[in-house]
């Protein structure tokens, strides 16, 4: 997600939802909140579409979503990560931002992080990528691969090489980046989702343990709303056609799987699943 009108709103200790699948536990990590203009820019439809009675504005206009990634414990040897923090001081100063601490809080060392998707290229995904260094920025999970489709990368590398080489350039130095092309399993139960739209190479996460199954929709859905209404598409979708697509695919997969589905940036409901409503579907919330 991206958005130029975001206000800053100070974190507090803001809860960490985590759900348990047979012996893998997927936990949001969340870093601070956003506040962000609605309707037609985070929706794709005007305010009496329906989704203010949803997420209701504030005082301001605004409506919160988080800005989470997923942990993913459980899968064998090491940690998964699926995206790397919010937007950081270094990106927007005023924006209190807590993202390394929360996954010290959670008993996670950075050494631990083995494998690190990145669903897609946006600042309030890729924050903690890296960490400054005297030599510029190093890569803040020294120990894991991150993955990112190709088509994410080419179009990020060239569009904006200066953050490029602030944000991939160290892991690509390091040894650790994997430019990957459409479905891949990256290591046993844990498969990226080629589902662009969003943006050029937006990737979801398949996750498999044994007799559950989970996918992270990324941006692909910013809220359970963008399932249940698949042409509701954020005015800086790259490509609306290409997202109402992966939305359909991603929906076939859950539907024929009985995935849970978890929402990044959903303040109300992280973990749902899909049932079928009329010729579309309703997300069915997971306490």
């Amino acid at each position: 997600m991206t958005d130029s009108k975001k206000a800053p709103k100070d974190a507090t200790l803001l809860p960490a939802p985590s759900i348990r699948l047979g012996v893998v536990e997927l936990t949001l990590v969340p870093d601070g909140e956003m506040h962000v203009v609605p309707g037609t820019g985070l929706f794709g439809a005007p305010m009496d579409a329906g989704w203010s009675e949803y997420l209701n504005p504030d005082d301001g206009g605004l409506v919160k979503v988080m800005p989470n990634s997923l942990l993913v414990g459980g899968m064998g040897e090491g940690a998964v990560l699926v995206d790397a923090g919010g937007e950081n001081a270094m990106e927007r100063p005023e924006r209190r931002t807590d993202f390394l601490e929360r996954l010290d809080a959670l008993g996670v060392e950075r050494e631990e992080v083995r494998k690190l998707v990145v669903t897609h290229a946006h600042l309030d995904h890729i924050g903690y990528l890296t960490i400054p260094n005297d030599d510029g920025h190093a890569a803040a999970f020294p120990n894991a691969e991150v993955f990112i489709q190709r088509a994410e990368a080419e179009a990020f590398a060239s569009s904006d090489p200066e953050r490029w080489a602030r944000y991939f350039a160290p892991v690509e130095r390091a040894g650790l980046l994997r430019v990957i092309e459409g479905d891949v399993t990256i290591t046993p139960g844990v498969t990226c989702l080629a589902t662009p739209g969003h943006t050029q190479g937006h990737q979801s996460v398949m996750i498999d343990a044994g007799d559950a199954r989970a996918i992270y929709s990324g941006d692909l859905a910013v809220t359970k709303l963008q399932l249940e209404h698949v042409k509701w598409c954020p005015e800086w979708t790259w490509s609306r056609e290409s997202e109402i697509a992966s939305k359909r695919k991603l929906i076939h997969l859950a539907l024929a799987r009985d995935a849970v589905v978890v929402f990044g940036h959903d303040p109300r409901t992280p973990f749902g699943r899909l049932r079928r409503k009329g010729s579309g579907v309703e997300v069915v919330g997971i306490a």
